[in-house]
């Protein structure tokens, strides 16, 4: 388990994390569900996609990151994980995103995308 410091708003966010298969040329990222953690998805598919690297992240709030500063918005904990991301100099090629997981997943816009029991994402209707 590693920790890693992201800074958004001004705040600093611990966020903790696991990296397995680290000289694999393809990664995935595995997004847990709302009050869960990384370990559901380590038990899930730690033992599969054996020539890719894995990157397990709990979520701020959740497992073992720090809670947040303030109630944190679907595009927050999108902006974290980007930052996050982008600190340790990785983009995922694949991302698994389990429920809530899924809907931040589905906001990073990865070339490949699997949904896991997803939540959706609300979009304001226009009246026309």
């Amino acid at each position: 388990m590693a920790k890693r410091e992201t800074i958004f708003e001004n705040n600093i966010y611990s966020i903790s994390y696991d990296i397995y298969n680290s000289n694999s040329q393809k990664t995935i990222l595995f997004l847990h569900g709302w009050g869960s953690s990384r370990e559901i998805m380590k038990i899930a598919f730690k033992n599969s996609f054996k020539n890719w690297r894995h990157i397990y992240i709990d979520m701020s709030g959740f497992g073992e990151s720090s809670e947040p500063h303030r109630p944190l918005s679907s595009f927050d904990y999108f902006t974290i994980i980007s930052l996050f991301l982008a600190e340790i100099n990785i983009k995922p090629d694949m991302i698994f995103g389990h429920s809530f997981g899924g809907k931040i997943a589905t906001l990073l816009n990865p070339e490949h995308l699997v949904l896991l029991s997803s939540a959706g994402i609300l979009e304001k209707n226009l009246l026309k």
